[in-house]
């Protein structure tokens, strides 16, 4: 019933498109007549298109009435939009104007009765075959899907070799031959967003998404590769997680991938060494294995100076300080950070992570100013979620002093009220963010210790109803095995 649902969903999302497209088409020069010849189902209607998109899809203001028509109600084709995907754009067209012509002619019920009866048969047809070609959930204690790469223009020849990439990445990892670790390439299919990225890796349990671009120029073919990491139940601020990319391409000759001899393949394997590190750091990682994790880490770092000055790379300093600080290297943890920073000064994953190698030395003066400055960097990289992450951090510290604080023999009453406000400000700032994207993962994750937070204060306030209805909510959403424990104990407790 679910892949009807779906099918049925999918199908009037594209008329919706479609219909928008449509008003926008006529608002444009020579537009009507084009999307005429277009729904007459004729192969020259199908150029047309493509070409009056190309045309204007390239002028800015154009495109930019497009993506506001869209923005709202249709915000899964904006990304399309917005990277001028002229094919794809056609494409929807195609299964949208299928429907739209049925609203058209609703009123002759022959039509309509032949067409719905048409379209159900479709819809049960694709639907079996959809099911078929979904990807499966992972099983291993480490997932890892590589989606297809997207080409960067609409030749045939280039997108034979962008699958050709996305296939020879995968059987690199998966050759690699990791105790527990499962790589999938087969259907996990196209990937144009973080959003898309976590929604994947939330159905089929992914722990990284690896996808991108692909643009081939001769016999040269650059590769820009991004990554979507899941948050792996860090108890603290954790800046890791979700979406990176390098917006300096890796290059290669195109004949590595097309003609797979011996010595191309061994070449092509040396030039993504970076991203294959790079995958090993994030397996020994997460397998808490840190010395392993710190050796991949360095051959990443090596493998971005035999690439050239990659934009981007300051992803790769931030991973090998996370890894330094596991392993209490305190100092070695800041030198990466702000070798992270002197990349990309604006980097404000790289002060979350500086703010929390503060807090492990007890440093909260310092930790402060730094999550304070990721704050203010929050509205630049929404999709990181400074705001959330540095509003918990600033929480957390302001709750560990009000403990402090009350085990004195003389209290400052108002000091410890100023903290237990800060501490509430700054979680209900966490929990504010969350409401307004609740399709989110990691905000799930840091709004359940947000919760959780003001169960404490409020415990320590006195006020049991308040603090238990805190930690039930925060029970309800988290998925931290450890977490979950002290809440359970804290509501049991309580019962006693």
């Amino acid at each position: 019933m679910n892949s009807w649902l779906n099918q049925w969903r999918a199908f009037r999302s594209q008329w919706a498109f479609y219909r928008i497209l449509r008003t926008w088409a006529a608002q444009q020069e020579g537009g009507e007549a084009v999307i005429a010849e277009f729904e007459q189902d004729q192969p020259q209607g199908r150029s047309s298109l493509r070409h009056f998109l190309q045309a204007y899809l390239s002028d800015e203001t154009a495109r930019q009435q497009l993506v506001e028509a869209l923005e709202n109600r249709h915000n899964q084709f904006i990304n399309v939009v917005m990277n001028s995907q002229v094919g794809k754009i056609v494409n929807i067209a195609e299964a949208g104007a299928v429907y739209w012509k049925i609203t058209v002619f609703s009123d002759v019920r022959q039509v309509v009765t032949f067409v719905g009866l048409v379209v159900l048969v479709a819809a049960a047809i694709l639907a079996a075959v959809r099911v078929s070609q979904q990807p499966r959930r992972m099983k291993g204690d480490f997932n890892i899907a590589i989606a297809s790469f997207v080409s960067g223009d609409d030749r045939e020849e280039n997108e034979q070799v962008a699958a050709a990439f996305s296939q020879r990445l995968a059987q690199f990892l998966d050759e690699q031959q990791f105790s527990g670790v499962e790589v999938q390439h087969r259907h996990i299919g196209f990937i144009y967003s973080a959003q898309e990225a976590e929604r994947l890796a939330t159905q089929i349990n992914a722990h990284v998404v690896i996808y991108g671009s692909i643009f081939v120029a001769g016999d040269e073919t650059a590769v820009y590769p991004t990554f979507w990491v899941v948050d792996a139940f860090q108890s603290d601020v954790g800046e890791l997680n979700g979406e990176s990319r390098l917006t300096t391409p890796i290059i290669f000759a195109t004949r590595y991938l097309i003609d797979p001899t011996e010595p191309n393949i061994t070449t092509l394997q040396q030039r993504l060494q970076l991203l294959l590190e790079f995958s090993k750091a994030l397996v020994y990682l997460y397998s808490n294995n840190l010395v392993r994790a710190e050796q991949a880490i360095n051959l990443t770092l090596n493998s971005t100076d035999v690439n050239g000055d990659l934009s981007g790379r300051e992803i790769f300093y931030l991973f090998a300080s996370h890894i330094a600080r596991l392993q209490e290297k305190h100092e070695l943890a800041e030198r990466w950070v702000q070798k992270a920073l002197d990349i990309n000064e604006q980097y404000g994953r790289a002060y979350i992570a500086w703010a929390n190698i503060a807090y492990d030395q007890g440093d909260f003066f310092t930790a402060v100013q730094r999550y304070e400055t990721a704050r203010q960097m929050s509205e630049a990289h929404s999709d990181w979620h400074l705001l959330a992450k540095a509003s918990l951090g600033l929480a957390n510290i302001c709750s560990v002093e009000l403990r402090t604080i009350l085990l004195l023999e003389e209290v400052d009453i108002a000091a410890a009220y100023r903290l237990a406000e800060c501490s509430r400000n700054n979680y209900e700032q966490v929990i504010q963010v969350y409401n307004h994207q609740q399709d989110s993962p990691t905000l799930q994750k840091l709004a359940a210790q947000a919760y959780y937070g003001m169960g404490l204060i409020y415990e320590t306030a006195q006020q049991p109803n308040t603090a238990r209805e805190m930690y039930q909510i925060a029970l309800h959403l988290t998925h931290d095995p450890l977490l979950t424990t002290i809440l359970e104990a804290k509501l049991k407790q309580e019962k006693e």
